[in-house]
């Protein structure tokens, strides 16, 4: 037996690369709600039918919202929608099941307009259908359902260019009538949830679930007004880790143009803070620092008349050192007892195609040795076996992998 594993390029490892939106600043939203028929928006000439009649559990494709349009912390030009009384933002789809623990599911990395979210059915007449009304730059975007089951209920979701307002708009109502549904925007960082017993609206940062059984009035709406400080912080924020520095890239909101930035950083769990200031570029590099080790990083930007916004808290770890040169070539002929294994990286997945993956430097296992193939590998004289890298990105999730394959 004799099985080599060959490691040509592994270049990679020393750079993690993420992209992550973070501390979005959702106070930047305020909130109304009154009766109002002039709300409604008719779009029964020219829309189109995204979702028909007897559909339950499904999901649109990605759609066009039309106009760039901000939620939360970034800028979205595609939507996607589910007949369960969900719309997703950007170019993940929101999914059939979106409406499986509501909110209450906050691991959803699907931004997320829910109006009426449940397990709702279109029944025979029903239906899901969108239109752009008005004209640049102040379009907006109307989706309208008509939603049969669990009750008779039509809503619409209205997205403002320009405003970058968020409304919510009910109609054909039966207030006496209960359901079991939620109603709120958000996504995996928080979220807004409505109370339609007294029409309040309130923040929440971790999974929570307030599941509504009153149903809104017609012409009941629901805004969320758009007003971000005078002195927003950054958006879109890229990190590059490399085992002795940690590369920030951001972008500043549309229409804002600050002076420089303050960047803070230290050691998680430590007071040890170090500022850096830097001009008008967005990006700058925090050098000397320890391989993989977790930092809080906070930024804030400076504007004219000595404005400073807000912070946006970070949380990244640098990449780690590898342990031996690369190319790497090793023969496993020859080993007979438990032995792990010193291989040029410092974070493995080990695993066969019947287990589930542990993180840790894996171990090799002979058919006569002892050992849990949920934290080791285990050599047997048949069967494929993997090992899989995975670089870690600044939450400690795996981020992308390479897998080496090997038969025993």
């Amino acid at each position: 037996m004799k099985n080599k594993l060959l490691r040509g390029v592994l270049l990679a490892y020393a750079l993690l690369f993420s992209i992550v939106t973070k501390g979005q600043n959702w106070s930047d939203y305020v909130f109304s709600t009154a009766i109002d028929t002039t709300k409604w928006h008719d779009i029964s000439v020219g829309s189109t039918t995204i979702i028909g009649s007897n559909v339950n559990d499904t999901a649109t494709g990605l759609l066009d919202i039309g106009f760039n349009f901000f939620f939360g912390n970034s800028y979205y030009n595609k939507f996607s929608v589910t007949e369960n009384g969900s719309m997703g933002l950007g170019t993940t789809s929101i999914g059939a099941n979106a409406y499986a623990g509501g909110f209450g599911y906050l691991a959803s990395p699907v931004p997320r307009i829910s109006p009426f979210v449940g397990d709702n059915s279109t029944g025979a007449s029903g239906y899901v259908k969108y239109k752009l009304v008005g004209n640049a730059p102040s379009r907006i975007l109307v989706v309208e359902y008509s939603i049969a089951t669990p009750v008779i209920i039509s809503f619409q979701i209205q997205l403002y260019e320009g405003s970058n307002d968020v409304m919510m708009v009910y109609a054909n109502t039966n207030p006496g009538v209960t359901a079991y549904y939620q109603i709120g925007i958000g996504n995996s960082l928080g979220c807004y949830l409505i109370d339609t017993d007294d029409n309040t609206s309130q923040f929440y940062e971790i999974s929570y679930s307030n599941y509504q059984n009153t149903v809104p009035a017609s012409y009941r709406y629901y805004k969320y007004a758009w007003q971000p400080a005078l002195c927003p912080m950054p958006i879109n924020i890229i990190s590059v880790s490399f085992d002795d520095a940690i590369a920030l890239y951001w972008d500043n909101l549309q229409g804002y143009n600050p002076q420089g930035y303050l960047v803070d950083y230290a050691v998680t769990g430590t007071n040890d803070w170090h500022t850096m200031q830097t001009n008008s570029t967005t990006n700058c590099t925090i050098p000397n620092l320890l391989p993989s080790q977790s930092y809080d990083i906070n930024i804030r930007a400076l504007c004219l008349g000595g404005d400073v916004s807000d912070t946006l808290s970070l949380h990244y770890r640098t990449a780690c050192t590898n342990n031996l040169p690369i190319p790497f070539t090793d023969n496993f002929e020859g080993y007979t007892f438990a032995q792990t294994i010193d291989l040029p990286t410092c974070s493995w997945y080990a695993l066969t195609s019947s287990t589930s993956s542990t993180i840790g430097r894996p171990t090799l296992y002979t058919s006569t040795s002892s050992g849990s193939v949920n934290t080791c590998m285990k050599l047997s004289t048949s069967g494929e076996y993997y090992f899989i890298t995975y670089p870690i990105d600044i939450m400690d999730n795996p981020l992308q992998s390479l897998q080496i394959s090997f038969r025993a």
